[in-house]
């Protein structure tokens, strides 16, 4: 009845997962009565006079991990719809389906909305469409670097679809857009699904709440409304987990980035003096090539650091200041300098250093 306004339906696969089946992603409920209405993203008065993208699917996702972030961390980045839709090749198929747009963000990842932002003066699809900066493709790889997100079908009938929405919000296509005379849009007979949108609430037996990247953004839809590729997402921590929640690689991620430092430098906003760097390597020549908690040799996976003991990010006028840093490796940087978080300061490290060889000794003695 209608042609399609981005949505292409998915190709489902034996090796998908199913909620409810023995390959669901599983997870623990978020939002008890399923109802996920304070967790919506900035909700817009008006429509952007701007072109038609194809994107619904790119706008659905991102909006679904927002959702999740807020809900789980509190975090409300906005993520770039129009990236996730150049990099899922949304552009040569005037669409795209939910599970090529999933994959594509578990591969390239996404950016800020705020580093590659749909504008109102994009007035060609060439321009919509362009091709990010190596910079900005590089920056939304770093979302896979923070994030394990995944996702799995859900049966499109209201008993299933009630039963997810505690997990997650989902994704879903269906008919866009005619209201009944009570004002719920519904589908209309014969009509197939052309566009993709979030549903966040179920009001039993009555309607269906959904997030549309259209003017209004909320929009009530029938109880029986005809969906089509309902999908329910789950967003893992690859850093900052518990043990307890971490996969394998998750840990290992986790491990690279709070131990080895590999995805950046823990300044918290204050810039390096380029001073630092050599007497860094003076410091670790003074000491000996030595770590100050139990005087032993670095290994290429645990490398010397220079603490310092007044944290940089409070005085970075202490930076440069011989008797503000102490030689130590990484992993007893992180745990004993920092306790385990690199927000925290240990005042005390050199006297728990002391101690600890002191006792490292003595235990040395009795052997």
């Amino acid at each position: 009845m209608k042609s399609k306004l981005g949505y292409i339906p998915s190709v489902h696969t034996e090796d998908h997962k199913v909620f409810g089946a023995a390959n669901q992603i599983g997870g623990t409920p978020l939002v008890a009565d399923g109802n996920w209405t304070p967790f919506l993203p900035p909700l817009t008065e008006e429509q952007d006079e701007g072109i038609e993208a194809y994107c619904c699917v790119s706008e659905a996702l991102t909006n679904a991990l927002y959702m999740l972030a807020n809900r789980q961390w509190n975090d409300t980045r906005v993520w770039s719809a129009r990236y996730l839709a150049w990099a899922s090749g949304t552009y040569a198929k005037m669409g795209n389906d939910p599970m090529t747009v999933l994959e594509t963000l578990k591969t390239k990842g996404v950016c800020l909305e705020s580093d590659w932002p749909n504008s109102p003066d994009l007035k060609t699809l060439e321009e919509f469409y362009a091709d990010p900066p190596q910079a900005i493709q590089e920056k939304a790889l770093e979302y896979i670097a923070e994030f394990a997100p995944d996702g799995e079908w859900v049966n499109a009938d209201p008993i299933s679809m009630m039963a997810a929405l505690p997990y997650s919000i989902f994704t879903n296509a269906g008919y866009a857009w005619i209201a009944d005379s009570q004002g719920y849009y519904m589908s209309p007979p014969n009509s197939e699904p052309c566009h993709d949108f979030v549903t966040y609430n179920g009001n039993q037996n009555i309607c269906w709440s959904i997030m549309d990247s259209y003017i209004p953004d909320t929009k009530l839809l029938e109880w029986n409304y005809q969906f089509s590729d309902v999908m329910r997402y789950s967003l893992v921590k690859n850093i900052g987990n518990t043990p307890a929640e971490q996969s394998a690689w998750q840990k290992f991620l986790s491990y690279m980035n709070e131990i080895l430092g590999i995805f950046g430098s823990r300044t918290f906003g204050a810039a390096r003096s380029p001073q630092f760097a050599a007497l860094s390597r003076e410091m670790i020549k003074e000491a000996d090539g030595l770590c100050g908690f139990g005087l032993h040799k670095p290994t290429l996976l645990n490398p010397l650091n220079t603490h310092h003991v007044d944290a940089f990010h409070n005085k970075p006028k202490l930076e440069l200041v011989k008797s503000n840093l102490f030689v130590v490796c990484r992993f007893h940087h992180y745990a004993h300098c920092h306790f385990f978080n690199w927000k925290d300061i240990n005042p005390n490290c050199r006297e728990d250093a002391a101690m600890f060889n002191e006792e490292l000794q003595a235990h040395r003695k009795t052997l």
